[in-house]
């Protein structure tokens, strides 16, 4: 069929879906950060009241004040007397929230971003395309953290040509498609229980019916067994785990179980059958709650993959009952996202296991009779910890992932053993995940839209396509461009320190993912840093969907992409946490003399604005914010300072 191009549809009776307008009449909106599904919350607006539910089910309740609308029209103001604080909510309803102190002072951008919750099924679209985004870019963009639409995915081959694959959409709706390559079918699930956004989950089969069973964890913490869409248990009612935690699965020819860490960082297995729950991992603190595990089943044999809180990547091996852990690697992101894959051509005994590194470089391991060893990707910078899948194609070995450039890899091992990249398309969200079904050479991913995205190789080519709701054809994408804004020049901006105690501030660029550098800023001092700005551009999607006459027509859609954040501030405190005085007046010889240690103790991590938001000549208060965001365990996700504890002697 020939194609013909066009910037509007040519032909009536196309579904135009999820747009939407801005009424402040109980508009509903999810608040997320992206790979945290644990940061979640959802948001009630309507002209009076702001009402917003954290991920644990606590409830704020905002009225509303206008006093505390913002000067140039962009923000209303709310404010709350439980929470002690203010916050501005963005009239365009995408971006971040302000949030100021009681007094209405002192605002700050918020960590969490802002999509609107649009009703399943077709909608009026804002625009003239076909596909609409399931939620506004507004505040998320295209490259780096904080993106929306990313939720984890899961698949199942059903037959040599049927594959299910499923993701829990930014709405909070199980969004599950049937199909193959180039054709999907969307089945409509009414699940009667929330879901949390974006949330991980894994696909079991089910002998007792043509839809195939999910789990997740719910919003409370339990994990759930969805049968036929609409019948939902409970298993391991006992254990709690974190909403959204990450699933591990295990199938074999006696059953199906999942591995979880629960909320205080123990590993569970969980008989999906029978609903049982034994230990893996008995002892508390060792993994991040929730963190993402990597299985893999070879005959009567499994092992599972994770990073602890130290950065070690270690391995249980199920062989009767589970190992103690061993590691395998070191130098992650604790809870770093893991993959693993028998892939024989690889060498010693097939076992494969990928990483993303706390450098960006992706790591793919091999275990041999010698122990692990490991190819180091470095071609491509990828976001420390980010979501990889490896896999074995009929040319060989493959991985990918999404680079911090937005571009979608592919990298195939060569006889010459080199991890060669190829890009499938660009305008994709660092750190989405991405999954690999052998089955049928077929890749998965989410954009920035909340689509889920299958790309397939056939003559040497991956060509992908969205699977959307509500559309009676899979659209094929054709070409995907981020068109870039004008530059804006790097901005010098104050650090200053309000705090009793030297700070240790670490400026973490996401564009340069290596030792992030260390600035030391005594008590009431500042420090001038310059930070790179992003200017923001447009993403412009192009793919083909069928014309009035059966002909293939190029749709082409452009939407604007809000400036990226790209700088994390990860503050520490050069703090006495150790003193020794000795108050003897008559000292004997020797006597060891008076001292102070100081040790490093964290305080907090929180952004740096993007664009414009932060002016040239700002001055940040790194201790205030850092205390403000009550996150000092975030600090675990980043190398500890360089610089030494200090012990110096008191003065007599």
């Amino acid at each position: 069929m020939l194609a013909r191009r066009c910037c509007v549809p040519l032909f009536l009776g196309l579904c135009l879906l999820l747009g939407g307008g801005n009424a402040l009449a109980q508009e509903q909106f999810e608040l997320s950060v992206a790979g945290r599904p644990d940061l979640a919350s959802q948001a009630t607006l309507d002209r009076d009241t702001l009402v917003i539910v954290d991920a644990a089910g606590t409830r704020f309740d905002y009225e509303r004040a206008q006093r505390l609308d913002s000067a140039d029209g962009r923000y209303l103001g709310f404010f709350s007397a439980v929470a002690g604080q203010a916050v501005r909510w963005p009239i365009s309803g995408t971006g971040t929230m302000l949030i100021g102190d009681a007094a209405g002072k002192a605002w700050r951008p918020g960590r969490q971003q802002i999509a609107a919750v649009r009703p399943a099924g077709p909608m009026p679209g804002r625009g003239p395309g076909v596909l609409g985004p399931a939620a506004a870019p507004g505040g998320a963009g295209v490259v780096g953290p904080g993106m929306l639409g990313s939720g984890s995915l899961a698949w199942l081959s059903h037959g040599p040509t049927a594959t299910w694959t499923a993701h829990i959409s930014p709405a909070g709706k199980l969004l599950f498609f049937d199909g193959h390559r180039d054709k999907w079918t969307h089945h409509q699930l009414e699940v009667p229980v929330p879901l949390v956004p974006g949330a991980p989950l894994t696909i079991v089969e089910d002998p007792a019916g043509a839809t195939p069973r999910f789990l997740t964890v719910d919003p409370n913490g339990h994990l759930i067994d969805i049968a036929g869409g609409s019948t939902v248990r409970t298993l391991a009612a006992t254990v709690q785990f974190p909403p959204g935690a990450n699933l591990g699965t295990i199938r074999t020819d006696a059953g199906t179980w999942v591995l979880l860490c629960d909320a205080r960082g123990k590993v569970w297995e969980i008989d999906v059958l029978r609903g049982r729950a034994s230990m893996v991992e008995p002892h508390e603190g060792v993994y991040p709650a929730g963190a993402p595990i990597a299985t893999l089943v070879d005959g009567p044999r499994a092992s599972a993959y994770v990073v602890d809180k130290q950065g070690t990547l270690v391995e249980y091996v199920r062989a009767g009952g589970w190992s103690p852990a061993t590691p395998v690697g070191s130098g992650f992101v604790p809870g770093s996202s893991v993959s693993a894959a028998a892939i024989p051509a690889l060498g010693g005994n097939g076992v494969v296991v990928a990483a993303v590194d706390w450098t960006g470089k992706l790591a793919i391991w091999k275990k041999d009779v010698r122990g692990w060893s490991s190819d180091a990707v470095t071609s491509t910078r990828l976001s420390p910890g980010a979501p990889v899948a490896v896999g074995m194609a009929p040319e060989g070995p493959l991985a990918s992932a999404i680079g911090t450039d937005g571009n979608w890899y592919v990298w195939n091992y060569t006889p010459a053993g080199m991890w060669v990249p190829t890009v499938i398309s660009a305008g994709f969200v660092s750190g989405a995940p991405v999954l690999f079904d052998p089955a049928s050479m077929t890749f998965f991913t989410t954009d920035i839209h909340g689509h889920l995205i299958a790309s397939a190789l056939a003559a040497g080519k991956w060509t992908s396509y969205f699977l959307v709701p509500g559309l009676a054809f899979t659209p094929q994408l054709v070409s995907r461009r981020v068109i870039p804004n004008p530059p804006l020049p790097p901005a010098r901006v104050s650090l200053d320190n309000s705090g009793p105690d030297e700070l240790i501030v670490q400026v973490v660029d996401q564009a340069v993912p290596m030792a992030p550098p260390e600035v030391r800023i005594p008590a009431g001092a500042s420090s001038p840093v310059a930070f790179e700005r992003d200017s923001g551009g447009t993403l412009e999607e192009v793919y083909l969907a069928p014309g009035p006459l059966g002909t293939l027509v190029e749709q082409v859609e452009r939407f604007p992409i809000p400036p990226q954040p790209r700088y994390t501030i990860v503050a520490w405190s050069n703090k006495v946490t150790y003193q020794y005085i000795d108050r003897r007046k008559e000292k004997p010889k020797g006597a060891v003399p008076s001292f102070d240690l100081k040790s490093h103790v964290s305080l907090g991590v929180f952004p740096i604005p993007p664009g414009d938001l932060l002016p040239e000549g700002g001055r940040v208060d790194v201790y205030r914010e850092a205390t403000l965001q009550r996150n000092p365990g975030a600090v675990l996700h980043y190398p500890r300072p360089a610089a030494a504890p200090v012990q110096f002697q008191q003065a007599e």
